[in-house]
């Protein structure tokens, strides 16, 4: 049976693909407190998104979920990736103009 990818694995794809489609970005890792999201992207435009990487078929901890929502009241987008395929989906949406930040200065 082939081994499912290590989150480590994803989460090396994701940079390397951010990098890729958006040169000019900041990719940093979002270390400031226990289930936060993995990575936090400044992408031109003045969007920020947060990304939280998993293994392949691994949801998010309770946690996870309370600070996802936290952030999204915030007015960011926050995303769960667990593949790299979801990756490459999440990339391709975010270099679209349906890809736009909630948050207006309003």
């Amino acid at each position: 049976m082939p081994r499912k990818p290590k989150e480590i694995s994803i989460e090396q794809h994701f940079v390397d693909e951010m990098k890729e489609a958006f040169p000019t970005a900041q990719v940093h890792k979002y270390e400031i407190r226990r289930s936060e999201p993995d990575r936090i992207c400044l992408l031109p435009g003045g969007r920020c998104v947060f990304v939280e990487l998993k293994r392949p078929g691994k949801d998010l901890r309770e946690e996870q979920e309370r600070a996802a929502k936290r952030l999204h009241a915030l007015g960011f987008e926050c995303y769960k990736v667990s593949s790299k395929n979801e990756v490459d989906d999440l990339i391709e949406f975010m270099k679209t103009e349906a890809f736009v930040p909630m948050i207006t200065g309003e």
